[in-house]
């Protein structure tokens, strides 16, 4: 075959195939759900465009960015691991180098709590049984008009979207508290 690199040699592929495990290795790692937290302080952080960011507020805004390519995508849509509320979240900050827990109630316990929420802090709601003190949800804050919080988030049956907490009787009613990724704050000034 020509422009073929691989090469055959007996039973199996060779060298080339070996590279090509270890490539294949190396990426589903990298987007692991089971991988574990890490701190980014100290290390550069880049944009898709390969701009560096040095600061929270740096990071976050090109994340929000990023994160509205995906608005009108459906629940589950398919990516390094399937977007559901707390997937959409991770992926996000995956591409910006910070691996965070990969559920909603790990989230919450992983975070740091704030009273004044920023934008790219996180948005906790307790799930579908309001009575349950389970966190069952989490959205991105894009946006705070003075006491309106705007967030992004994926939605069982609408996908991506960005609405409001407060006209949302739905969520209004099932907030719990917001939470900042240690990561994000280390880089505050």
């Amino acid at each position: 075959m020509r422009g073929c690199a691989l090469t055959y040699r007996g039973d199996i592929f060779k060298t080339p195939l070996l590279y090509v495990l270890i490539i294949l290795t190396a990426l589903m790692s990298s987007c692991g759900v089971n991988k574990k937290p890490t701190p980014i302080s100290g290390k550069p952080v880049y944009s898709a465009t390969g701009r560096p960011l040095l600061t929270a507020e740096e990071i976050v805004t090109d994340l929000i960015a990023y994160g509205k390519k995906f608005l009108g995508k459906p629940y589950n849509y398919p990516s390094a691991w399937p977007m559901d509320c707390s997937g959409y979240v991770a992926y996000l900050y995956s591409c910006y180098g910070i691996h965070i827990p990969r559920s909603s109630s790990a989230l919450y316990t992983y975070t740091l709590p704030v009273r004044y929420p920023l934008p790219g802090d996180l948005l906790f709601f307790r799930g579908n049984n309001n009575k349950n003190s389970r966190i069952g949800h989490v959205a991105l804050l894009i946006e705070v008009r003075g006491e309106e919080l705007i967030m992004m988030h994926n939605t069982n049956s609408r996908g991506i979207i960005i609405e409001s907490v407060q006209s949302s009787p739905y969520f209004r009613n099932r907030y719990v508290g917001a939470g900042r990724l240690p990561e994000i704050h280390a880089r505050m000034d």
